[in-house]
């Protein structure tokens, strides 16, 4: 059940930037337009992998879809979910004990020739022994069962930010294990999106909870200013994570400050992402209504469903792995989530995919604010699909597919746990009743 409430009734006591809509026009627009002129200016330290394809018309479209996303978004944060109360006031404790043992069971079986091997953990901390992405191969089905980490930390996070009496010291260990095993994944495995995943699912409830019950106006500013501060991080970061890989080759080293290289990486990297999405829509013919990008884990589906859904959209290639080998760099493998879009479903499409995506994102805003479970299990799945929106359409992976289902499953048990409660309490009445008229 839904109903739209009167937009002065709603006043979201959150900062502006964790809203859909805010972020979308006060972040993603400007860092949009600034990627593309970082990206165009063409220094020593920034380089376009691959030819360059990204014209006017690409830009303004790229921009005209984030725009149409914050007007859905807008829309959808004045939809008020009928949630039947908060997440803290059901039965979440098994879904939640279950989904972090099966986090750390899937983190144990991926990284056991690690943390099995005192030699082996002690030469990947100090840095002297290296693991590649052959010698930790993840199998289909065991390791993909980590993407249930961001349901598990969304709902332990706003727990623990709303109400932490409520949640046990063995679940707060296990939260611990469990954020360590996600840093050590991303230190190993060099998967900058784990960390996304992991601090926008942690932190989002502490920050909003901190803006409501903060009095002190530093800290407010500092909330408002929350994403002008983040951008410095995000650089270091990146650079950093860099440092190992550009920063002392030939190529780099000794040409440029390393602020100027982390910035001409960062930007060169989100450059050529949105430069690889126009190149497939310079390129090839769309739409091509085969949605390889969209619902990228219907193609990658084990079994036979990913046969099946290749077979019946005539996909019988990556267009995206032939548009690098040809025309770009393999290992820039990412075509953007605006671009790859109009390419699946073209322009009409991609408005109304975004348009849709935004007012979902809202929806779940306004269900997370007030504690709805809907809210605090999917809208951090969204944030994070807004700020991955340069890169890749994160909704149509195969991680975030497995997340989803995830969340969907822990929607189904918190259905049926509020059903038996309901159910006791109905039958706790009926016996009230049945007394009190007997003894008449």
């Amino acid at each position: 059940m839904i109903h739209i409430q009167k937009k002065s009734s709603f006043t979201p006591s959150a900062p502006w930037w964790l809203s859909p809509s805010g972020l979308a026009i006060g972040f993603l627009l400007p860092v949009y337009f600034a990627i593309i002129f970082v990206g165009s200016i063409g220094t020593e330290s920034i380089r376009v992998k691959g030819m360059v394809f990204l014209q006017s018309w690409h830009l303004a479209l790229g921009a005209a879809l984030i725009a149409v996303m914050a007007i859905g978004s807008k829309v959808g944060e004045q939809v008020q979910l009928s949630d039947h109360g908060k997440i803290s006031e059901r039965n979440w404790t098994p879904f939640v004990w279950a989904y972090g043992l099966i986090v750390l069971f899937a983190y144990t079986f991926w990284f056991k020739d690690i943390i099995f091997s005192p030699s082996a953990l002690v030469g990947v901390i100090t840095g002297g022994k290296k693991f590649s992405r052959n010698d930790l191969s993840a199998v289909a089905g065991v390791t993909s069962l980590v993407n249930f980490l961001p349901v598990y930390f969304a709902v332990i996070s706003y727990l623990l930010a709303t109400e932490p009496k409520k949640v046990p010291f063995s679940l707060k260990a296990l939260s611990v294990i469990l954020f360590l095993f996600t840093i050590f994944r991303v230190y190993v495995w060099a998967e900058r999106l784990a960390l996304i995943e992991l601090f926008v699912a942690s932190f989002l409830p502490f920050l909003i909870e901190m803006h409501r019950r903060s009095t002190n106006t530093a800290i407010k500013t500092l909330l408002k200013l929350g994403p002008i501060v983040g951008i410095p991080a995000l650089i270091a970061y990146f650079g950093g994570a860099e440092y190992f890989r550009s920063w002392q080759s030939d190529v780099y080293n000794n040409k440029t400050s390393f602020w100027s290289f982390a910035v001409g990486r960062l930007g060169s990297y989100y450059y050529t992402s949105l430069n690889n999405g126009a190149g497939l829509l310079e390129l090839y013919d769309w739409p091509t209504y085969k949605f390889e990008h969209t619902l990228q884990f219907a193609h990658k589906a084990p079994a036979l469903i990913g046969p099946i859904f290749r077979y019946y959209t005539g996909t019988s290639h990556s267009t995206l792995d032939e548009f690098l080998n040809l025309y770009a760099d393999p290992e820039f493998n990412n075509p953007s989530g605006l671009y790859t879009t109009v390419f699946d479903m073209g322009i009409a499409g991609a408005f109304y995919y975004y348009a849709i995506m935004g007012f979902l994102a809202g929806v779940l805003y306004r269900s997370f604010l007030g504690g709805g479970a809907r809210g605090v299990i999917f809208y951090p799945l969204f944030f994070i699909m807004m700020l991955e929106i340069y890169r890749y359409p994160y909704l149509g992976s195969s991680r975030s597919f497995t997340s989803v289902l995830g969340g969907l499953l822990a929607l189904w048990v918190l259905g049926l746990k509020r059903k038996q409660i309901n159910k006791k309490a109905a039958l706790s009445k009926l016996t009230a009743t049945t007394v009190r008229l007997a003894k008449k």
